[in-house]
């Protein structure tokens, strides 16, 4: 109750403000009516941008868990691999990830491809670094176990490791799950005027400031 008297509360004066005290109007804060009123004239927009948007994030995000996985296990099981590549991997993820989105739109064009890529590459290295994190920190006494019983390293990974380290992992992807959604949108302002990004930019050159609030609404949400 309390939670819902806070958004209320807010909401109102929000609408105080934009009535009362904004002296550029709807230009500049659009009130919560304006917003409502915009975002319902533009409701067919949001709806086909939010299929877009969630869809290209649910892929990017699907991409990102199987590879960020795989490549993790990979790692954690060769010493060599990982000592080989873990650093040239961050070295590489260091780079700011916005900067990286015009590279991936002369990549793999200005479509879908170029924002699913976007959207699994910022939220592929959150996932591979708790998989990675995860199957190292098994504890020895399982590692002894495995040889005592003469389990292969394939093995141990299916039917213990990656039990051990499914809690890292479900981190990971819980962060990912909103990571895919930035780099969808982020890419969405650059590769495509469909989506949830695009109608941003949309939204800004046609001065439809409550159409913009409407679809950050409908991201929180």
């Amino acid at each position: 109750r309390l939670s819902l008297a806070l958004v209320v509360l807010t909401i109102l004066c929000w609408q105080i403000y934009s009535t009362f005290f904004n002296e550029i109007g709807d230009q500049y804060l659009p009130s919560p009516m304006t917003t409502l009123q915009q975002s319902y004239a533009h409701r067919y927009d949001l709806a086909e941008g939010l299929l877009y948007t969630g869809g290209s994030a649910l892929i990017g995000l699907m991409l990102a868990i199987i590879v960020g996985v795989l490549l993790g296990a990979l790692l954690a099981e060769s010493y060599y691999i990982r000592q080989g590549f873990l650093p040239a991997i961050v070295f590489i993820y260091a780079l700011p990830a916005a900067v990286l989105a015009p590279v991936f739109v002369i990549w793999f064009g200005t479509g879908l491809p170029s924002i699913v890529a976007f959207a699994t590459w910022i939220s592929f290295f959150t996932v591979f670094v708790n998989t990675v994190t995860g199957l190292t920190a098994v504890e020895e006494e399982f590692e002894q176990l495995g040889d005592l019983l003469g389990a292969s390293q394939l093995q141990m990974l299916w039917h213990v490791k990656l039990w051990v380290a499914l809690p890292n992992i479900a981190s990971g992807i819980r962060v990912a799950v909103t990571l895919s959604v930035v780099g969808t949108i982020i890419a969405e302002f650059i590769a495509t005027g469909g989506g949830l990004g695009g109608q941003i930019v949309q939204g800004l050159f046609e001065f439809e400031l409550g159409w913009v609030f409407g679809v950050l609404v409908t991201i929180m949400l």
